[in-house]
């Protein structure tokens, strides 16, 4: 984000944080309990097929001398196992990282849309809430811990280089399953 940027900043709040001026404080959510599908829950697809691999070979290469199988008929016997550990790990790794970031980090959502009947009618409950503006020159909004989400029909990848991307991705629909890949 541009400090030297003119634009706002708004937050909508639900009325029983109507003390949030008095208290002066801000809270930042779990992202466990974000309700979009992509919210810091990236995909692993890639990460683990290669790592699943690279485990099928470790394991062939120290097989016992006894053992004469070669690659092609191991890998095709181990097929059902490794496809069965695919499976299971899939969404679990996932959500494992989801969890172990929300016991660690917080994050707190802001929009440039004071107007959205959307963010009205979810997050001021149904229209009875607030919404306040921020000033995004302000120095709680350090350049590099702040910037704008994208709209994505992909979930990240946790091999991704740019990690910023897991956590500024979300649906673009967030009522509706999307591909994962």
């Amino acid at each position: 984000m541009n400090q030297n940027t003119t634009f706002k900043l708004f937050r909508f709040f639900p009325r029983e944080a109507s003390d949030l001026f008095s208290s002066k404080r801000l809270w930042f959510s779990a992202a466990k309990d974000f309700n979009d599908l992509f919210e810091v829950l990236p995909r692993y697809d890639s990460l683990l097929s290669r790592e699943i691999e690279d485990d099928l070979k470790k394991n062939f290469a120290f097989l016992p001398p006894e053992i004469a199988v070669d690659w092609p008929a191991y890998k095709k016997y181990i097929s059902q196992f490794t496809n069965q550990l695919y499976e299971e790990s899939i969404e679990v790794i996932p959500e494992s990282f989801q969890q172990k970031f929300s016991e660690h980090f917080g994050i707190v959502c802001f929009t440039e849309n004071s107007t959205s009947l959307h963010m009205w009618g979810h997050y001021a409950s149904c229209h009875q809430g607030f919404v306040v503006e921020f000033d995004p020159t302000h120095a709680m909004f350090p350049s590099d811990e702040f910037a704008k989400v994208t709209y994505s029909r992909v979930r990240p990848c946790a091999d991704t280089k740019e990690h910023w991307t897991i956590l500024l991705s979300k649906s673009p629909d967030g009522n509706k399953r999307l591909n994962t890949v």
